[in-house]
């Protein structure tokens, strides 16, 4: 499950000994708050998901270092600032209100067609803000087309399981993305799946699995049935601008989550990107702002109940603090642990004698520590 941990004080028995007792209760993932514009990001040095071109095409693959890999394959990416454009096409246009049915038994609109240019400009700078590079003009302009025929040769293998689909072409040379159309290339594109296999997969007449505009957000969050499923289409928009922009998924490249994970989560508004997301694309744009800050840990202290007292990297007194705990094949381990002034105090008895990794973010930093469990 995905939570934000927000630290909360209480006084106990052992306070006049090592001070304030927090208490953490920690999740394996967590989403980072927004961060100012191409400010410096303190990246973990592990491998995130890029689309590279190959000899057969474009394919998916985990890379630390993008511009970097054994193949010697390079990465896609398109020349400038990607921004979003509605299809001519009257067949590619959104032309219905899409409905959701109220707690109380009435309906309230989630979709209107004329709302769409908010969730393009919602949309078309986030990824750009990472490098701080979120004013430049246009240079690449990609299609967007809403599907509503499930035989449309670009949704027909998806119609039933994709919101939404990149398509992606390029220089086989270069691995420069192709934007527009022209004459001289076919031009790349976002495909919005509207069919109603997709979002009326069990019948009647209103959406079930449906894109909601920004500016109703109020109408999914306060009033709209449980019962059904709406995605934010900015962050729709958002996911799949990022596949342009040369990112893979983090499913396949674990640990990492944020917006570049494989499924959505639905009745959310979560538009900001996650560490790993800015970091992800950092290492494609702008490699010079993602500084790894790796520690082994010295002076651990093991006391008698089999947990670990382990300094903290920063000294925090209120905010939101994530701790991550991972083994060397990249999987995650939920943790409990007390915080006692700068140490963290972390329960090691439920683990395997090996090597972890645990990692430390605070305010848009992150700090990693290699841990040995020996019991």
């Amino acid at each position: 499950m995905n939570r934000r941990i927000r630290l909360s004080e209480r006084r106990s028995r052992n306070a006049c000994a090592f001070g304030r007792v927090l208490v953490i209760f920690l999740a394996c993932t967590a989403l980072s708050s927004a961060q100012p514009c191409g400010e410096p990001i303190n990246c973990p040095n592990r491998a995130y998901s890029y689309r590279f071109c190959t000899p057969s095409g474009i394919q998916n693959m985990c890379a630390t270092d993008p511009w970097r890999n054994q193949q010697g394959w390079r990465p896609l990416h398109p020349t400038g600032r990607i921004c979003l454009y509605l299809a001519s096409q009257p067949q590619y246009q959104p032309t219905t209100t899409y409905l959701w049915p109220l707690r109380n038994g009435d309906s309230a609109e989630v979709f209107r067609p004329d709302l769409i240019w908010n969730d393009f400009e919602c949309a078309e700078r986030k990824w750009e803000c990472v490098c701080g590079t979120q004013n430049r003009s246009c240079q690449c302009r990609i299609e967007v087309r809403f599907v509503t025929n499930e035989n449309d040769p670009f949704i027909r293998d998806h119609v039933r399981r994709a919101i939404a689909i990149a398509w992606s072409y390029a220089d086989a040379r270069t691995c420069e993305l192709f934007c527009e159309a022209s004459p001289l290339n076919p031009g790349s594109f976002i495909v919005v799946n509207m069919t109603r296999r997709f979002l009326f997969p069990t019948g009647g007449r209103y959406a079930r699995n449906i894109v909601y505009n920004e500016l109703l957000w109020e109408t999914v969050n306060n009033r709209a049935s449980d019962t059904l499923s709406a995605y934010n289409f900015c962050e729709v928009l958002i996911h799949e601008i990022g596949h342009h922009y040369g990112l893979g998924h983090h499913t396949d490249c674990p640990p990492a989550t944020g917006v570049m994970n494989a499924t959505a989560v639905p009745n959310q508004r979560r538009r900001d990107l996650s560490q790993d997301d800015r970091c992800a694309y950092a290492k494609l744009y702008c490699a010079d702002i993602v500084p790894v800050e790796e520690n082994l840990v010295s002076g651990n202290v093991v006391l008698n109940d089999g947990s670990l007292v382990v300094p903290l990297p920063l000294i925090t007194t209120s905010g939101e603090l994530q701790i991550r705990l991972y083994d060397v094949l990249g999987r995650c381990y939920p943790v409990h642990a007390e915080r006692y002034g700068n140490h963290v105090q972390i329960q090691t008895r439920q683990l395997a004698q090996g090597v972890y990794i645990l990692a430390f973010e605070y305010q848009q930093m992150m700090v990693k520590y290699s841990l040995i469990i020996q019991h």
